[in-house]
Formats: structure tokens, C-alpha cells, sequence
């Protein structure tokens, strides 16, 4: 017999790395890792405005974050290497032990918000 509740779950998450986890915000990345965290995997998923990614990380398996213009690059970056191969990435990309990263808020000239990245 189906589990119903279940199955529901699963066709409602659009990717695999979101099922069973919470997602935090930026500011919750920033202010709950200081020291930064470690990206042991990615996906790129759909958006109003266009695809964005998402990521997994070692410190707390029980969660993901979406990222901005700056991780898109990172992953637009890795992904040259892999066509559209994100399974091969993403193996490569644990074995390899993660990428540590540090986000830090930070404000442009204009005034506007942006999110800073730092590779540790």
C-alpha cells in the first residue's frame, strides 16, 4: 500500500537535495556560521525569474540554502567541466571534501544589499 503523505512530500520538493531538510535564509547561513561553511553538494532548480542554486552542507546535513548571483557563477563555473552532468559534479564535489565558503552581508555604493563571497 502507498504511503500517500509521502509520496505527496516527495512530488512537491523540487530537488532531491531539499527533501527532509529545512531550508535557511542567507542571514540565518551567516549568523548560525560565522566561520563559514562547507558546500558538499548543489542543484540548480527553476525560478520566476530564472534557474538559481541550491546547496547542501556538511555542517548540518539537516538543511539547504538557496544562493545569488555570485554562487550562480560559482556553479555556472563547475559546471563547464560537466556539461549537465550535476550527478558527476556532485560526486566530484564530495569526494574532493566540499568547497568551504564564508557569506558576509554587505551593502554596495548605491546602498543596495548584497551578499559577499569568500572561498576559504
Amino acid at each position: 500500500m502507498a504511503n500517500f503523505k509521502a509520496r505527496a512530500a516527495k512530488t512537491t520538493s523540487i530537488s532531491p537535495l531539499m527533501e527532509g531538510k529545512t531550508k535557511l535564509k542567507t542571514a540565518e547561513i551567516i549568523r548560525d556560521y560565522p566561520q563559514g561553511v562547507t558546500i558538499t553538494g548543489f542543484d540548480i532548480i527553476p525560478g520566476k525569474d530564472g534557474s538559481y542554486p541550491i546547496f547542501v552542507i556538511a555542517e548540518d546535513p539537516g538543511v539547504f540554502f538557496s544562493g545569488g548571483t555570485v554562487l550562480q557563477n560559482i556553479v555556472a563555473d563547475w559546471m563547464e567541466d560537466y556539461g549537465t552532468d550535476i550527478d558527476q559534479a556532485n560526486a566530484d564535489l564530495k569526494a574532493e571534501g566540499g568547497v568551504k565558503i564564508k557569506l558576509e552581508q554587505a551593502t554596495t555604493r548605491a546602498g543596495r544589499s548584497i551578499t559577499r563571497v569568500t572561498v576559504l
